[in-house]
């Protein structure tokens, strides 16, 4: 228990530490996730902190998962295709219960990025729930700018899926 704790600490410096770069080309968090040999435990770690959703380190846990997509060389080889889908899962889960506007953007951004993986592109997880989700926000009255601008600027890239 102690040394996963200190392991889970860890994680949420390099979390903090990615946070600092703007380019993911120059993060070295990520370039560390493309070639440590342990890279696998971090990404359990990182879904583990997204599935607990409490982490005041939320944020820079959605913002850090966002960057993985971004960058090529961890874009497809990160998540294993299971966990790929866990992902997918935790995040329709948390955008839907989520009252944070801030935090639904950034789910949404985490969406989009897998969205460009390969393993998204074969299996296609949740494809349907995801597009009644985005058709029914389009649909309801009041929601905030920011979140239908983000959907709108994932549909196209939702229908190229198809």
């Amino acid at each position: 228990l102690k040394e996963e704790k200190v392991f889970y600490g860890i994680v949420n410096i390099l979390i903090t530490i990615s946070a600092c770069y703007e380019d993911p080309s120059k993060n070295l968090v990520l370039h560390f996730c493309h070639t440590h040999k342990y890279k696998r435990y971090f990404a359990e770690a990182t879904l583990l902190l997204l599935n607990k959703g409490k982490s005041t380190f939320l944020d820079r846990t959605l913002k850090f998962v966002h960057e993985v997509f971004r960058f090529d060389k961890t874009r497809d080889e990160f998540f294993y295709s299971n966990d790929l889908n866990s992902l997918i899962d935790i995040v329709i889960r948390e955008f839907t219960d989520c009252e944070s506007i801030d935090l639904k953007v950034r789910y949404l951004e985490v969406l989009e990025g897998i969205f460009w993986t390969k393993d998204y592109a074969k299996g296609k997880h949740r494809y349907d729930d995801i597009n009644e989700i985005f058709a029914e926000i389009g649909l309801t009255e009041g929601v905030d700018e920011r979140i239908t601008a983000k959907i709108d600027e994932m549909k196209p890239v939702l229908a190229e899926l198809e």
